[in-house]
């Protein structure tokens, strides 16, 4: 018995797959390990995103470049508090997940708290 070829079967993108995609056409979501900067209105507050999950990043910053607001979205939680730490970086607002792989939420904002008592406020998305 004979056995015709079978025909290649096409994949269809899995959901995350087509919403990375969007991400990459607008801008807002870089390649993995990247950090995407936003410079803001003259004045407007800027805001240090931390979210590990890119549906909520990216609705995050849409809502904030959106509102002209300045933002830096680190790709991790890690370099989220490298940059807390580092003195040549101004932020008004910490706004992080809780839960994350690496350096949570609560812990982000104990940075922020140590290294920028009078300047960092923190959000958290649950």
């Amino acid at each position: 018995m004979t056995h015709a070829p079978q025909s290649p079967v096409e994949v269809a993108p899995t959901a995350a797959e087509r919403l990375r995609a969007v991400f990459h056409a607008h801008s807002l979501l870089p390649p993995p390990g990247q950090t995407v900067v936003v410079v803001g209105r003259s004045g407007a507050p800027r805001v240090l995103v931390v979210e590990d999950e890119d549906a909520v990043r990216y609705m995050l910053l849409r809502a904030l470049q959106q509102g002209g607001c300045g933002i830096v979205a680190p790709p991790d939680s890690t370099v989220g508090a490298q940059l807390l730490r580092d003195p040549a970086e101004h932020f008004d607002l910490l706004l992080t997940d809780v839960r994350m792989p690496g350096i949570d939420g609560l812990e982000l904002a104990r940075i922020a708290a140590a290294a920028r008592p009078a300047e960092v406020r923190a959000l958290w998305c649950p």
